[in-house]
């Protein structure tokens, strides 16, 4: 043990190197992103699963209006995007943490100098990636003519909304690897939570549309502020206020939700 945990470079008040903990984390996350890269399951439902929702939604509603005039592609395909967002990070994260744990790596990972907080920004940075990936894809694909997505001027603007976002729902998928002992259960977990928060976010359709007590559950669902800060920015559907008030919401789930998730993390 004692071998292991002196392998980082040590300075000469006998603490590590400035570097060795960047090294850390760029090895972890080089290693998690080879693992995503390589899983097909994971590749599907990061990036085809959604497109497929979504396609199937712009054939359905094609050349439909929303009430207020906005083209239902326009409406839609931020809401979708979010939601394959949501399950890439909570998917991404918890499948990796439970069999990490099951194989002993991460008990193998606390003998050396790495700690919790590298262990989960390495996931986290990969999670980001893909998310920003899904959204260039996404973006890509329904801003083609078959189905006329208004891409907004503002789309730089999403991207603190993409990071905020991503870090809410990855912390959530460390809660749920905290409490699932088996990939299986993580999936069963994330779906149940998942499903329900889409509908009543307003994923699939306009909140407006339906009863009053879902705008009160709404209000304390992190998908509706990823999906309509993402429509803010992408479609331009929302003022800056609106922005910067959905960028600070997810920011406050994402802050909470990781220190529980950082307490939470069981090395086996």
């Amino acid at each position: 043990m004692s071998e292991l945990t002196t392998t980082a470079p040590l300075t000469a008040r006998g603490g590590p190197r400035p570097g060795a903990r960047r090294r850390r984390i760029a090895a972890l996350s080089a290693a998690a992103a080879k693992d995503a890269v390589r899983n097909r399951f994971a590749l599907f439902f990061n990036f085809a699963f959604p497109l497929v929702v979504l396609l199937a939604f712009e054939f359905i509603y094609s050349g439909q209006h929303l009430p207020n005039g906005q083209p239902y592609s326009d409406y839609v395909a931020p809401g979708i995007l979010a939601y394959g967002m949501a399950n890439g990070a909570i998917f991404g994260v918890g499948y990796t943490l439970v069999q990490w744990r099951a194989s002993r790596l991460l008990l193998l990972l606390k003998l050396t100098p790495t700690s919790r907080l590298e262990v989960l920004l390495s996931r986290y940075l990969v999670a980001l990636a893909v998310s920003l990936a899904q959204t260039v894809v996404s973006v890509a694909v329904v801003s083609l003519p078959p189905f006329g997505f208004h891409l907004s001027v503002r789309w730089w603007a999403a991207v603190p909304v993409v990071a905020a976002g991503t870090a809410a729902f990855f912390a959530l998928g460390c809660l749920v690897s905290s409490v699932a002992k088996t990939p299986d259960v993580v999936g069963g977990i994330a779906n149940a939570a998942l499903v329900p928060m889409a509908f009543f976010s307003g994923v699939f359709f306009p909140l407006p549309a339906v009863v009053g007590w879902i705008h009160g559950v709404s209000t304390v669902l992190p998908l509706r502020y990823l999906s309509e800060g993402l429509s803010a920015t992408l479609a331009g559907t929302g003022s800056w206020h609106s922005v910067l008030v959905c960028t600070a919401v997810l920011t406050g789930f994402a802050v909470v939700l990781l220190g529980l998730a950082a307490k939470a993390l069981r090395w086996r």
